[in-house]
């Protein structure tokens, strides 16, 4: 899994599931570790439309931090770049956070995005996993093996 991060924060970025994406946040993002992680997952995203995939991105913040004003619109730039470029790959994002500031946050990002990028909140890992795995079988996509209750998520990297 590739890592991206700074002194103060970090992503980590998972395409070993079939249809599903898992991004891992740390702290606040630096536009540097968010640009970093934008380019490896425009990549992925890219070769994913080329096979005909499509898939579910599931955003754990439960260890992230509210982002900067400025960081705000480059998210939102990053995300009209990636969607744009690969129309009706993403199913849809499910957001895991239990904070309210990264909710908030992120709905910003989501009134600010030209895509109609718009999150669906939960506040664990599993009820992620799980709504992720429904939002597959809803659009006919086959959904990961990938057990909600057994899922670990990655350790923040130390710097």
């Amino acid at each position: 899994m590739p890592v991206f991060a700074d002194a103060t924060s970090a992503m980590i970025g998972d395409d070993s599931v079939p249809s599903l994406l898992i991004i891992t946040v740390f702290g606040s993002p630096s536009e540097a570790v968010l640009r970093a992680y934008f380019a490896w997952s425009n990549k992925v995203v890219a070769a994913w439309r080329i096979k005909g995939m499509r898939y579910v991105a599931l955003l754990d913040a439960t260890d992230g931090q509210r982002p900067a004003a400025r960081v705000r619109s480059v998210v939102s730039e990053l995300v009209d770049e990636i969607r744009t470029r690969n129309p009706d790959v993403e199913v849809a994002t499910v957001l895991v956070t239990e904070s309210a500031l990264v909710r908030g946050a992120l709905t910003a990002i989501g009134w600010l995005s030209r895509s109609s990028w718009r999150p669906q909140p939960v506040r664990t890992c599993a009820d992620g996993l799980r709504l992720a795995k429904q939002i597959l079988i809803d659009v006919g996509i086959e959904p990961p093996t990938l057990d909600p209750d057994s899922y670990r998520r990655p350790e923040r990297p130390r710097s």
